[in-house]
């Protein structure tokens, strides 16, 4: 989810870049005591930040803190407000500007929304948007997604995981031909690095004979309709 704007702060930390919430350190008041945040902790504040923006936006980073404070998110520090206001809301703002200035586009889709927590551990740390199929998508969900592709106004590349059945296949097929249809002035490059047959013949994947597929909808196929 990216975050409403962020109004720019007196000094903003370090000014180091982007860093990952499992890299943030926080200081006490005493010298002689330090301790770190857990991952968990970490995505709650961010969590909240999102929602007191969201809430009243744009805000100073000062105004940020005092509510995080108010949440009993944080202690109310200078430690706090400096070492992890500052640099989370920094951090925050530079991955939702890492995509603007790269001359492409990136998508992860992923074909069973069970899979969806693995993939988005990994997808999540470069901000890349991980969109869910749930198999064969309906028309309004493809066509939403294929207008966002198009309104990026550079060379896009979807990479889709899905099953290797046949009907897995032919999902992927689907979102392909119709993301190409509905965004017909874009530049889409679609791949599905997994699963394919040589990682199962390696071994690296195993296919689940248990598994049930639902075949797709003849509404699935429809062209889209102008209203």
């Amino acid at each position: 989810m990216t975050p409403p704007e962020i109004a720019e702060p007196g000094r903003a930390g370090n000014g180091h870049g982007v860093h990952s919430p499992a890299e943030f350190y926080v200081a006490s008041d005493k010298k002689s005591k330090r301790h770190r945040r857990t991952k968990a902790r970490i995505t709650g504040i961010k969590k909240s930040i999102i929602e007191i923006l969201e809430a009243d936006n744009p805000q100073t980073v000062r105004q940020v803190y005092y509510a995080l404070t108010v949440k009993g998110k944080i202690a109310k520090t200078e430690t706090e407000y400096q070492r992890t206001v500052v640099r989370l809301l920094t951090s925050m703002r530079d991955r939702r500007n890492l995509w603007t200035s790269m001359p492409v586009y990136l998508e992860v889709w992923v074909e069973k929304d069970a899979l969806a927590g693995v993939l988005l551990e990994e997808s999540k740390v470069y901000d890349v948007p991980l969109m869910v199929a749930k198999g064969y998508s309906s028309i309004t969900f493809l066509h939403t997604a294929a207008m966002a592709i198009q309104g990026k106004g550079k060379p896009a590349y979807v990479y889709h995981f899905g099953d290797l059945d046949p009907s897995g296949r032919d999902a992927a097929r689907d979102i392909e031909v119709k993301l190409r249809r509905y965004a017909p002035g874009a530049e889409i490059h679609f791949e599905c690095p997994a699963v394919t047959r040589e990682q199962v013949s390696s071994g690296i994947c195993r296919p689940d004979q248990q598994s049930r597929r639902t075949h797709a909808p003849k509404s699935s196929v429809a062209p889209l309709r102008s209203s």
